[in-house]
């Protein structure tokens, strides 16, 4: 191999590695400005340079999830980063969930019998029935939440409200 060759060679190498640092830095910059807004609008702030990088390699990682989820094809829903997307999913549980304590699966009577029946789906979120999700923040009154939302749809379906 000529001498020429060679540090042709070399050259190219070191310009590929040049470009794809220059690609690796703008997608680091792209995702420190985006935390950097999801912190100012969620309010978050965090004491310590290891909680931020923490809390910004989680961010990220949902970051990407997120554009996973809403580039499939075919998908009926669109998922989007929220105040929880620097949480881990154990901090999410204590915070958010509390002790659900274990189900009781028992399940008593006979089964009903099943339709052959197909009927349309109806989405009423488009009638305007199913309002948004609501947030109860921690104070563990799922249960209601869970209970009034029904309830108030089908008063609305029933009465056209």
């Amino acid at each position: 191999m000529d001498k020429n060759y060679k540090m042709k060679k070399i050259a190219a190498i070191a310009l590929i590695a040049v470009a794809q640092g220059a690609v690796l830095r703008q997608a680091l910059d792209d995702t420190d400005a985006s935390f950097v807004n999801y912190m100012a609008k969620y309010g978050k702030t965090y004491t310590t340079k290891e909680e931020y990088e923490m809390r910004r390699s989680l961010y990220a990682s949902r970051l990407q999830a997120v554009s996973e989820l809403n580039s499939m094809n075919g998908a009926t829903y669109t998922v989007a980063i929220n105040k929880f997307s620097d949480l881990t999913p154990e901090e999410f549980r204590v915070r958010y969930l509390g002790d659900l304590g274990t189900p009781d699966n028992t399940i008593e009577g006979e089964p009903s019998s099943i339709s052959d029946t197909v009927v349309e789906p109806i989405d009423w979120r488009n009638k305007g029935i199913v309002g948004p999700v609501k947030n109860q923040r921690n104070c563990g009154s799922c249960w209601a939440f869970s209970t009034v939302g029904p309830i108030e749809e089908h008063y609305a379906i029933k009465y056209g409200v």
